[in-house]
């Protein structure tokens, strides 16, 4: 194969682990150029990714890679319009799964697995490359950022008298999925205390711009202001370098959480209405918190059984955070 084309993920989360994948298609394909297709959002999460030759925005070089004359297409994504644009830009081989009544642009079909979702999601991603003939050598995370972002975080840090690497803890309390994913605001603000009081740990807060008012609700409410900064909310590059200087990261399940188990960040994920069988964080030093309801896994953004209640989280309490920051043996 000389030319290889891959459409990768169109999250955040799912992007971070795709790259092993990607890199698997390197290690397979060691001479081929290969390029990857990417939205707007993960073309800038994955900009320093060393395994791709060129990164393509779908919506926008349409016309280039039609061009191109690919002659192996590898589709992550599940959607009918990624199978679809693959066969309209002559793509020669193409190779995914057949659901979303695609399978008719496809030229190879991976076998779905008898129960959804019942496997990892790297996982499923490995098994594209399988079907399409490729060996699986390696599967650990990484992620990749550019030397400015670094230089960036480093000014933050030293802004914010932030040096000992051991001391700081980053949380992440917001999702932009929906509220089944959000561990209440009050008691992320019990934790940070706590870190603080206890622990003698400064405090990162990792956020969007959507989650603005959840920043403000804790730094209003903290007991401890000096210790706490705040990551740039539209500069997710940044954002990344500031994580992989945290020695321990709370998060709910989002994108962020990915970005820091591949750092390697000692990672506590709070799970709510997902799976974590399908979308844990990867790595030695990660810990999920997940309470096996009866109606969970659900996927609701919203709880259609009761909105003001969100068991599958409520259910979580701080000290269950506690215990699981003890087993890590960060501090």
């Amino acid at each position: 194969m000389k030319k290889i084309l891959i459409r990768g993920p169109n999250w955040i989360g799912d992007s971070v682990i795709s790259i092993p994948v990607i890199k698997a298609v390197r290690q397979n394909y060691p001479k081929s150029y290969i390029g990857l297709v990417l939205r707007a959002g993960p073309a800038e999460l994955l900009q320093a990714l060393p395994y791709a030759d060129k990164i393509y925005l779908e919506d926008r070089d349409d016309k280039v890679i039609t061009g191109e004359k690919f002659d192996l297409g590898i589709i992550l994504p599940n959607s009918f319009s990624s199978a679809f644009r693959f066969w309209r830009w002559g793509v020669k081989e193409r190779v995914g799964y057949p659901s979303e009544h695609r399978g008719i642009f496809l030229t190879k079909k991976v076998p779905a697995a008898n129960k959804p979702r019942s496997a990892h999601l790297a996982e499923e991603y490995f098994q594209i490359l399988r079907t399409a003939g490729m060996k699986i050598i390696e599967t650990k995370q990484e992620f990749f950022i550019p030397r400015q972002n670094i230089r960036k975080a480093e000014e933050i840090l030293k802004k914010g008298n932030f040096t000992k690497i051991n001391k700081i803890t980053g949380i992440c309390p917001g999702a932009a999925y929906g509220p089944a994913k959000i561990w209440p605001k009050e008691r992320f603000l019990n934790i940070i205390n706590r870190l603080v009081k206890e622990k003698d740990s400064n405090i990162i807060v990792f956020a969007g711009p959507k989650e603005q008012e959840t920043v403000n609700f804790l730094l209003q409410n903290t007991k401890y202001r000096v210790s706490i900064i705040i990551c740039p909310a539209d500069d997710i590059m940044t954002s990344a370098a500031l994580m992989k200087e945290c020695g321990l990261f709370i998060t709910n399940d989002t994108g962020p959480m990915h970005i820091a188990a591949a750092l390697g960040v000692p990672t506590i994920a709070i799970f709510g209405s997902t799976n974590p069988v399908w979308t844990a964080p990867l790595g030695e030093k990660t810990k999920v918190i997940y309470k096996h309801l009866d109606c969970s896994p659900c996927y609701s953004r919203v709880c259609k059984k009761n909105k003001m209640s969100y068991e599958c989280l409520t259910k979580i309490a701080e000290e269950d955070v506690f215990t699981e920051i003890e087993k890590l043996k960060i501090f």
